[in-house]
């Protein structure tokens, strides 16, 4: 993955899977239609604001739009997690490698 000013600030970035049309079914080989979109989970303390900034870099060249949302690391490793967080980590995911500097 190309580096964007969010790298510094995200522990760990996850494509998601939310429909029968996402890019993570591509991923793993499922037939369909090209994605019109990419959902990704952030972990981290990032402000949304931010993400949405760095990313906005990759969308014209990769001709989707991109759907972020940041989750707190507690929430996501939580050995109980809320329903929202429950579901997402219960559907497939692809990690996005992020290179530290």
């Amino acid at each position: 993955m190309r580096r964007t000013r969010a790298h510094r600030f995200v522990p760990s970035a996850w494509c998601n899977r939310r429909d029968e049309g996402s890019w993570v079914a591509r991923y793993h080989g499922e037939p369909g239609p090209a994605p019109n979109d990419i959902d990704i989970v952030v972990v981290g303390r990032t402000p949304l604001r931010t993400v949405h900034s760095a990313l906005r870099d990759l969308e014209t060249p990769l001709r989707v739009d991109i759907n972020p949302i940041v989750v707190e690391p507690a929430r996501w490793n939580a050995k109980k997690p809320e329903p929202f967080i429950a579901q997402l980590r219960g559907r497939p995911l692809v990690e996005i490698p992020l290179r530290r500097t």
